[in-house]
């Protein structure tokens, strides 16, 4: 631990200017601002949250934890849960080009292979109401109703268990009340918005309460298809949720709830830039050809033509979208039964959800007017063929026995991911004949459809079209317990333990299909030529994930300290083993022991400060962290030119090849100042790289050091802060003003070679640093009952490269996607009680 101490001291150097300066600068406050500490008017509110499944205070929680409220929301301008790394130090979402399919990283950790890989795991574990989201795909949703958002930073091993290396994300939705009230909203603004919610809480009984919510958040794109003179990014979000409350006695509480969302969206669209040069041959030749035959330009002609019509204007052949569903249901039952024997204040609670999704796409991906590279998995039906389900069952007892505040219990997650239709389709169809050359008829629609084109002529090269049917199924069970030992009053020791087993298991098939019109449908006649994987497998993994900290109370109403607490951390969290679904086991069974890798484990060695100052009119909290990698899972691409490992080119492979460290830290703050004045705001820091990354090369069977390479391609550095004031005028209404900045440290995403970091060279992926400022002005009439507010993002017109991907050497192209230019919003909500 000393060690790890050590190796942090430059970042807490770097650091403590920025908090004396911060605890400097409330010293220093005017002796009006003493008369209002006073007084107790605009001080600092104690923040709850349930993120160590026990209501806590923020500043009591030895870890580092953003928790939002709905203001905090409210004032940001924040609808959707992808836009919450905005106020989030380290906290890091990329969207791309599909605005429901939401990477999601902390602290520099980012989950590795595709999306839609139904086995694939994410490193931020995400659960709403207790139920966990367990997919990488459907992972965003409207900020409608919530109550708070929790994002916890670094492994969450003992509580929340596998797939949280990064840290986790606890939404909580309003449960039903004993009030009758309710609030209606209405927004309108740029690209034609128009946003209605409607909340309505009712009490039915003494007992009894109910709770909806519906909304809806439309608005036009700011991108636009030159070619079908459409709009595209545009958004259309509906969302559903009923919930009710029953409280038979003080002890006992049940709540149950139920949301649908829907979301029908055209994707972010992107432009085509040319890169000069000779390109891909084979690439070039089938474009070309294709391009011909339907009277349309060569690549670079169509490329350069898309890059011409300016940074929001584009060409493209297809109307790409993207629709969600997702439904979800949860029960909890609490219990507290207050002291039963030699155990004070016990308590249970029960809870059990299920989370539903499917999804369905169509995407261009050459972003040119050729029909090339058209890809998606809809055929023009209503289905959702990619589509899984989450299922959560979790009991928790809690009590204080001694000097010892236990939570101990037992957790149970059940996750499936499929695309296509069942097993008994195609794989257990193709299964009879396999390896005898008899041909069978796979029909239907809805599996993942490649389109490259749809008409393809093999005497030009051209990949066929191809569908892959699969499933990903996993089974966790997590045994926990979590001890806060209460030593003295101002020592406290902490200590967790989780043991979790996973049975994981898949099957895959893909082959290259006929269509039979545009993605209308097509014939799948599988035989040992046509079908290229053919696969099942399965594997189980185990952990044993302990944490440990040490609390040190500070002295209350020593100098200017009101409560603090300095901690020292160390927590393990694993991301769990999985399958390299895409080898062509069946046809080439030397591969079977690259089927399966191990889960990967880290380790956070974190040292924290949390102190609330002057009264409760400042509040800052610092945490510097090391995390260090084993076992990490990397996509190692193998050369197949030769045919040795199956028909594919090149097949990717994803091992337990690296060792990584990640070091930072993360400075919150929050001040109450004279006058109306706020200021709160956060900066972070990320600072990761390999310390060994050397793999086999089978294709020239040498060690290739790969140690050097970017870890990550997210900002190292990240800002953001606020300046409100509210005043109360002589009507007893009330004016508010928020004036917030955004800034990120220049990043390039195209930068994947060691060579391009010694060189510094610059790819055409590169973000420059920027900063973005939004503001908000918003009047509350003197019953709190009608706020009117006008607010504007991105001011300044910054632009903003949030996506980008690079094909200079598989395409001679690259496809940048930028955010939004200046943007406003007028609103108008009414509150309404009884």
């Amino acid at each position: 631990m000393m060690k790890c101490i050590d190796r942090s001291i430059p970042a807490i150097a770097e650091i403590a200017v920025v908090s004396g300066l911060m605890i400097g600068f409330g010293a220093a406050l005017p002796a009006s601002a003493q008369t209002t500490a006073a007084t107790g008017q605009g001080t600092l509110q104690e923040v709850v949250v349930s993120a160590r499944r026990e209501l806590e205070s923020v500043q009591d929680i030895p870890t580092s934890i953003t928790a939002l409220s709905p203001k905090d929301l409210e004032q940001n301008q924040l609808t959707s849960t992808q836009d919450i790394a905005e106020i989030t130090p380290n906290l890091h979402i990329d969207v791309g080009s599909r605005a429901v399919n939401a990477e999601l990283s902390i602290r520099g950790i980012v989950p590795q292979g595709s999306a839609g890989d139904a086995t694939t795991n994410p490193t931020v574990g995400e659960y709403i109401n207790g139920v966990y989201v367990g997919a990488r795909l459907a992972n965003v949703m409207s900020t409608l109703d919530i109550q708070r958002i929790e994002v916890l930073r670094g492994p969450q091993g003992t509580l929340f268990g596998k797939n949280t290396t990064a840290g986790a994300i606890n939404i909580v939705t309003n449960r039903p009340n004993d009030r009758l009230e309710g609030e209606a909203l209405i927004r309108t603004g740029s690209h034609n918005r128009q946003d209605a919610h409607l909340i309505v809480n009712t009490p039915f009984s003494d007992t009894l309460f109910g709770r909806i919510a519906v909304g809806q958040d439309k608005q036009d794109g700011y991108y636009h298809n030159l070619n079908l003179n459409t709009d595209t990014s545009d958004r259309n979000v509906k969302t559903y949720i009923a919930s009710l409350r029953w409280k038979p006695n003080d002890a006992l509480t049940f709540d149950a709830s139920f949301s649908h969302m829907d979301q029908n969206e055209h994707n972010i669209g992107g432009t085509c830039i040319y890169v000069p040069g000779n390109g891909p041959v084979s690439f070039q030749r089938v474009y070309n050809h294709y391009a011909a035959l339907q009277g349309l330009p060569d690549f670079q002609t169509a490329c350069l033509q898309s890059q011409n019509a300016g940074r929001y204007n584009y060409y493209a052949d297809a109307q790409a979208y993207d629709r969600v569903n997702v439904d979800s249901g949860t029960f909890e039952a609490a219990w507290e039964a207050g002291n039963v024997g030699f155990i004070e204040n016990f308590g249970a609670n029960l809870s059990l959800g299920q989370r539903t999704w499917g999804y369905a796409f169509l995407v261009d991906s050459d972003m040119t007017v050729a029909r090339e590279e058209t890809r998606g998995n809809n055929f023009g039906t209503d289905n959702f063929p990619q589509h899984g389900t989450s299922v959560t069952g979790e009991l928790i007892f809690h009590g204080k026995i001694g000097l010892a505040d236990i939570v101990t219990g037992w957790n149970h997650v059940e996750v499936m991911g499929r695309q296509g239709s069942g097993r008994s389709q195609c794989f257990d169809k193709y299964q009879a004949v396999f390896g005898t050359g008899q041909s069978v008829l796979c029909n239907g629609n809805g599996f993942y459809f490649g389109n490259d084109p749809l008409n393809v002529d093999p005497a030009q090269g051209g990949a066929t079209p191809f569908v892959s049917n699969d499933q990903g199924r996993s089974r966790s069970d997590g045994y926990f317990a979590h001890v806060k030992w209460q030593f003295t009053d101002w020592f406290r020791l902490e200590t967790g333990i989780r043991y979790t087993r996973e049975f994981k298991d898949f099957w895959d098939i893909e082959g290259d299909v006929t269509p039979t019109s545009d993605f209308g449908g097509y014939q799948f006649i599988m035989n040992d030529s046509t079908v290229s994987l053919f696969g099942t497998g399965s594997a189980i993994f185990s952990k044993t994930t302990p944490a440990v900290s040490l609390n040190f109370q500070l002295p209350q109403g020593v100098g200017m300290v009101d409560e603090g607490l300095v901690y020292l951390l160390w927590s393990r969290g694993f991301q769990s083993g999985g399958f390299n679904e895409e080898l062509p086991l069946a046809q080439v069974p030397a591969l079977k022991p690259l089927q399966v890798f191990r889960p990967e484990t880290l380790d956070n060695y974190e040292v924290g400060i949390k102190t609330t100052l002057l009264d409760h009119h400042l509040r800052v909290n610092l945490a510097v962290f090391d995390m260090k990698y084993k076992d990490k899972q990397e996509a190692i691409n193998i050369d197949n030119s030769d045919g040795q490992y199956g028909s594919n080119p090149a097949i990717e492979v994803t091992q337990n090849a690296a060792k990584a460290d990640v070091k930072g830290y993360e400075l919150e703050f929050q001040t109450r100042l004279p006058f109306g004045f706020g200021l709160d705001g956060g900066l972070a820091v990320q600072k990761p790289k390999y310390t060994d990354y050397t793999v086999f090369d089978p294709t020239s069977g040498n060690l290739v050091d790969l140690t050097k390479k970017p870890l990550n391609s997210l900002p190292k550095t990240t800002f953001t802060g606020n300046v409100t004031w509210g005043t109360t005028l002589p009507n007893a209404s009330s004016l508010d003003f928020r004036v917030g900045g955004y800034y990120q440290s220049a990043i390039d995403r195209g930068v994947t070679t060691a060579d391009q970091i010694q060189s510094g060279a610059r790819t055409l992926c590169y973000q420059p640093a920027y900063t973005t400022t939004n503001a908000r002005v918003g009047w509350t009439d003197s019953s709190d009952r009608v706020t009117v507010a006008l607010s504007g993002r991105n001011l300044g017109n910054t632009v903003v490269m949030n996506g980008c991907t690079l094909q200079d050497t598989a395409r001679n192209a690259f496809h940048p996607i930028y955010a939004d230019e200046r943007t406003w919003a007028l609103e108008a909500m009414y509150r309404f009680h009884g």
